[in-house]
């Protein structure tokens, strides 16, 4: 099921894109035999194929949730706060 969920789901992924970089500067840096330069290019290009497919999959949540009504343009008007709050 798409939902709001969904969608965060697929927010928080494209964000993992540190930890991937992470990894990238540990196998250039930080191994005793650093990676070569093909290996290297392989990883980013492995890494911006995967940050595309990520992309796709949100922009199309959001398709779909737009579709369903989840998602609208439409702007909520009298929210009013339940709690009172002390000015002491």
């Amino acid at each position: 099921m798409i939902d709001r969920f969904k969608l965060e789901e697929d927010v928080s992924r494209i964000l993992d894109v540190s930890d991937m970089i992470d990894d990238l500067m540990y196998i250039m840096y930080d191994r005793e035999y650093p990676a070569s330069v093909d290996d290297t290019m392989n990883m980013i290009i492995g890494i911006k194929s995967t940050l595309t497919a990520r992309h796709s999959r949100l922009y199309d949540t959001m398709e779909i949730l737009i579709k369903d009504g989840v998602i609208t343009n439409k702007q909520t008007t009298g929210i009013q706060c339940k709690q009172k709050i002390s000015k002491d």
